[in-house]
């Protein structure tokens, strides 16, 4: 899915991403399994969301604010909270420029923050979140998983990566990942 702001398709596409994460970006995945559905691709509407660091990020916010669209939703290093994400960021040398891409306001950050809309999930969720990712770190996780909890889901499942990090470096964790996904879509996924 090539929603605005992804790479590859020149200046003008990739900026309209900026102050975008959750709203038109999201907007676009939406759309594309319209697309989808309008070429009988999707006939029996089986499309679960899967994705990782934004990809994960979107997968929860379709998970929020786009009931009956998609199936079932997993997460794989997935941005949960996007002032933690401006916070971490903020630690190292241009991490301002992520202001930029997300805006100043902590207020509106918590709006398109999947750990603020975790009670609007009704779909099943998988989340999986290495506990040495330095680029989305563990607090995201750790943070969605308490938000879920709280709400009590049915179908919803949170593993950690032992010694994971955010590119699954360590084999034993992509098997695990893959494990955990192929078991879920087989579940959720008729």
């Amino acid at each position: 899915m090539n929603f605005r702001g992804s790479y590859g398709y020149g200046h003008d596409f990739m900026s309209q991403g900026l102050l975008n994460w959750g709203k038109t970006m999201q907007d676009d995945i939406v759309d594309g399994l319209k697309w989808l559905k309008f070429q009988g691709l999707d006939k029996d509407d089986q499309a679960c969301i899967v994705g990782a660091s934004y990809g994960g990020y979107a997968a929860l916010m379709a998970a929020a604010r786009d009931d009956g669209h998609f199936k079932c939703a997993v997460s794989f290093a997935g941005v949960t909270d996007l002032n933690i994400l401006v916070s971490n960021q903020m630690k190292f040398i241009g991490g301002s420029a992520v202001r930029k891409l997300l805006g100043t306001s902590r207020k509106e950050r918590g709006l398109y923050s999947p750990v603020k809309l975790a009670s609007r999930i009704k779909i099943p969720v998988l989340m999986v979140h290495g506990t040495e990712d330095r680029t989305v770190t563990i607090d995201h996780g750790r943070k969605m998983n308490r938000a879920l909890k709280r709400q009590k889901p049915k179908n919803y499942r949170y593993v950690e990566l032992e010694d994971g990090d955010h590119h699954l470096s360590l084999q034993k964790n992509r098997i695990l990942l893959f494990e955990e996904m192929e078991e879920f879509l087989a579940t959720y996924l008729d």
